[in-house]
């Protein structure tokens, strides 16, 4: 966990506190990582496993910040700072929770008051995490939203993620539709959590919900334009509605008359051209998804272009293989296609292999998985743990292609099985 007080300016530079900025960011990443990250080595199957986050602008003042500023504004009861000096002078998370059951139980009508959302279930979280007792910490979680919603409200994009990640890694999928509503209802007040909750759902191929929370980001005004700069929402958007044109024999007309149903489906400012070149590129693009699981040019590549271009190709081609043998959506396969494609287009233009384009050395491979789970304080473990499963998949997939000899495949999914547990 990053070892920062929580009142001291946040590290990444934003230069607020670290309480009202990352710190509960930081903590669901250690959250998915213990939780997520664990697996039984005899049965392990990575899709079982259960952002880049965008940035926020420095000069954006949020609902929550407005709601903070008011509330800091208002004198407290007595009761209430006798309650916080009280929690202050407490070590010890079972004494800290039974102080704060008393005050539940005996002034219900104060909990709002407390500012719980500041400290008090950040610091809780945190020590429950360590003392591995997260089981504990869901049901306070999930007892505070019953019994004073108001309170849990102000915390609730926090609460809900920690609550979803929590259901997912005990296979409780089906329960997770009753922690979703603010993300797809209200994506500009939960913003801050909402990229890794798409992420994290396209992970476990539970993808109903991203599609309603895609839809609602395109139907929201303009301010979710500025706080959602979203190429990658576009793109998941463009390939849903694809996808009933993912066929063998594609026409141009195939593909005018979807460009013309994604110009009503997105906003103006990024607006599909229906040009001939566009056109091409599009019928390009599904037939490098339909193209046959058959050796791909394994010559080093030096332009930046191809590169490029072939990870794309790979990558397309990568997902409807994952649709087909992992059985899993075509938004999911998508996003494990992509993260293919990143892999590549890291690992090409960093290093020249010289033996051949999909030889993949493991320290290498390693820095590249290291560089894409992220850096600084700590790594982005959703993807991490994402990028570990698409590669064992892909490893299988360049078996079947002809690109890697069964030892290679081995060895890379060993390799991936290693990491990931």
């Amino acid at each position: 966990m990053v070892n920062i007080n929580r009142n001291d300016p946040c590290h990444c530079g934003s230069g607020k506190k670290y309480k009202k900025c990352c710190a509960d960011a930081d903590q669901q990443r250690e959250f998915v990582a213990s939780k997520l990250g664990i697996q039984e080595s005899m049965n392990y199957n990575p899709l079982t496993l259960h952002e880049d986050e965008e940035a926020e602008d420095d000069d954006m003042v949020t609902a929550f910040d407005l709601e903070d500023d008011i509330e800091d504004s208002k004198p407290d009861d007595p009761l209430v700072t006798a309650w916080w000096d009280e929690y202050r002078s407490i070590e010890g998370l079972d004494e800290e929770r039974a102080q704060l059951d008393k005050f539940f139980d005996t002034y219900p009508n104060l909990v709002d008051q407390l500012g719980l959302e500041h400290d008090v279930l950040f610091a809780m979280g945190g020590a429950y995490l360590q003392a591995d007792r997260v089981d504990e910490y869901v049901t306070f979680l999930m007892n505070l939203r019953d019994r004073f919603p108001a309170r849990y409200e102000k915390a609730a994009g926090y609460c809900d993620f920690y609550i979803i990640s929590w259901l997912i890694s005990k296979g409780r999928n089906l329960e997770i539709q009753n922690f979703l509503n603010h993300f797809i209802n209200q994506p500009v007040l939960h913003f801050n959590h909402f990229f890794a909750l798409l992420e994290l759902l396209l992970a476990v191929d539970e993808t109903n919900e991203p599609i309603l929370m895609i839809r609602n980001a395109f139907e929201a005004s303009e301010e979710m334009t500025e706080l959602f700069e979203s190429e990658n929402i576009l793109r998941l958007w463009a390939r849903q509605l694809l996808l009933p044109y993912i066929k063998d024999e594609i026409t141009d007309n195939d593909i005018r008359q979807y460009l013309n149903e994604l110009d009503k489906n997105i906003p103006e400012e990024n607006d599909y051209p229906v040009t001939e070149h566009i056109i091409a590129q599009w019928k390009k693009q599904v037939q490098q998804i339909r193209r046959p699981f058959v050796l791909w040019n394994n010559k080093f590549l030096n332009s930046r272009t191809e590169i490029m271009e072939l990870a794309n190709a790979v990558g397309s081609n990568f997902m409807r293989y994952m649709h087909e043998e992992a059985k899993i959506s075509w938004m999911s396969a998508g996003y494990y296609g992509d993260l293919a494609c990143i892999f590549l287009i890291s690992y090409w233009s960093k290093y020249k292999s010289r033996k051949r384009m999909f030889y993949f050395e493991e320290a290498r491979t390693n820095e590249i998985i290291r560089e894409i789970g992220g850096q600084s304080f700590y790594l982005d473990c959703i993807r991490l743990l994402s990028t570990l499963t698409s590669l064992y998949y892909f490893a299988a997939y360049l078996r079947k292609c002809g690109n890697l000899t069964i030892d290679e495949c081995n060895r890379l999914q060993e390799y991936c099985s290693e990491k990931h547990t």
